[in-house]
């Protein structure tokens, strides 16, 4: 069993307990004497402790074994429900880009990206507007290049690097995708108006900027 905190408040939480207080020292179970005083309000014990331990301590002391447990709940976990949220709003979309053309989510964000540009791009402006890593990038670009999505042209402002378009059956995709996942986009945000919209989006951008201000320097 992995390293449990308990927290046991005597006196307060378990009068009857008095000097059943219990810690698992050097594989054996010691009473631990109770405040004559009683001004011992809480004891945590920090141990590693054994399945057949646990169970021993929770008899002995009679607390309420929902004590240990700790108060962070990972469903009631903001960034938990992000997460949870972006994978419901993926799968809705992946299931046409995957399903009409077996794209994966990289490599319809990098169509979405170059689609809509009039002119060719470079990969490093695909990192910037895609989310995704240098290496990620990399790896959609070979893909897709390999698949005939994509087609690379030299850069005549710097001759050591390429420009990204897509090709004749990469925009086909693309003329052929958008318009479906704007349906889709549509019936996620059927039921709000302009006003819930805004709020939302409004709401998603301060939380952005408290991350960027450092949300977990200071922790």
């Amino acid at each position: 069993m992995a390293s449990e905190c308990l927290s046991i408040r005597a006196r307060r939480d378990f009068p009857d307990a008095r000097s059943k207080i219990v810690a698992y020292e050097t594989k054996s179970i010691v009473k631990l004497p109770s405040d004559p005083k009683g001004e011992l309000l809480y004891v945590w014990v920090a141990i590693l402790l054994t399945k057949t331990v646990a169970l021993e301590i929770m008899k002995q002391t009679e607390f309420d074994p929902n004590l240990c447990r700790s108060e962070f709940e990972l469903e009631q976990f903001f960034p938990y429900k992000v997460r949870v949220f972006y994978a419901d709003v993926t799968r809705a979309l992946s299931a046409i880009y995957q399903r009409d053309f077996d794209l994966s989510p990289a490599e319809w964000r990098t169509m979405a990206i170059l689609g809509a540009a009039t002119t060719g791009l470079h990969a490093t402006e695909i990192v910037a507007r895609s989310s995704m890593d240098k290496v990620m990038v990399s790896r959609t670009v070979k893909r897709m290049e390999k698949r005939g999505l994509l087609t690379r042209e030299a850069n005549a402002a710097d001759g050591r690097s390429f420009l990204l378009k897509l090709s004749q059956e990469g925009l086909v995709a693309y003329n052929d995708l958008a318009p479906k996942l704007l349906a889709v986009e549509q019936k996620m945000l059927a039921g709000l108006d302009e006003t819930e919209l805004q709020a939302l989006l409004d709401t998603m951008q301060k939380i952005r900027l408290n991350i960027e201000d450092g949300a977990s320097a200071d922790i």
